[in-house]
């Protein structure tokens, strides 16, 4: 699926934009519309993603790092080198 996709996806999750109301705004949400923030706010995080990966210069890797601020949880992407030994990592099984 392309960003662009993914984006618009989102914007069907959330017609009503309800990801960009504030925090304490937020919280008096109902259950529904709860997920479809959530809905949203996923789908563009994936198309966000997306976005860098094709956009990474060669031999470089996307690192998330999952970090929590107050009660929210958000995230950062840097691009990293990628580690000569990815290969052989990736086949090794999981301990």
């Amino acid at each position: 699926m392309t960003p662009e996709y993914l984006y618009e996806l989102a914007d069907i999750a959330d017609p009503d934009q309800l990801w960009r109301l504030n925090g304490l705004d937020q919280q008096r949400f109902s259950p529904e519309q709860k997920r479809q923030v959530d809905m949203g706010v996923a789908l563009r995080r994936h198309a966000s993603d997306i976005e860098a990966v094709r956009n990474l210069p060669p031999g470089k890797s996307l690192l998330i790092t999952p970090l929590v601020v107050g009660r929210g949880l958000s995230r950062r992407q840097s691009a990293i080198d990628t580690p000569e030994d990815i290969h052989k990592r990736a086949k090794e099984p999981q301990q």
